[in-house]
């Protein structure tokens, strides 16, 4: 799922499922997108529900060869994940896919943050407790 801001892609968020199913999509829907936000897809039957939880649905059947230019936040989103993964992990197994897309996330949606980074390390320095060397080794 990848949030609008204009012309940019905002947030992103990936969620794994064992089964690209009506219900489990209408169940990540329900649990990651407010109420009555507009919802774009590919057109896909899989995503019809998506109306029945409060979102305004607008699916359009689109060809692979046009999903960059249709849905470009999304292809940002997805070309993001396949450039990571690869180059950080060197490899994916099952297991670990969950927590791999939840760093992939994590680093793309840390983007918007970037130029508070200072302020924030600053902000977390004067607050947290000082920590003694021998702390630090037990």
């Amino acid at each position: 799922m990848v949030e609008e801001r204009g012309e940019h892609a905002g947030s992103i968020g990936i969620k794994t499922l064992t089964a690209a199913s009506k219900p489990q999509l209408t169940a990540a829907a329900q649990a990651n997108i407010a109420p009555g936000q507009l919802v774009h897809t590919d057109g896909w039957s899989g995503y019809d529900a998506l109306s029945e939880p409060g979102h305004t649905h607008h699916a359009e059947k689109i060809p692979p060869s046009q999903a960059h230019e249709k849905l470009p936040r999304v292809h940002i989103a997805i070309a993001h994940a396949r450039r990571f993964l690869p180059g950080t992990y060197h490899g994916v197994s099952p297991k670990s896919l969950r927590a791999y897309l939840d760093e992939s996330s994590y680093r793309f949606n840390g983007r918007a943050r970037e130029p508070t980074l200072t302020s924030r390390l600053i902000a977390a320095c004067v607050s947290a407790n000082p920590v003694t060397l021998a702390e630090l080794k037990a």
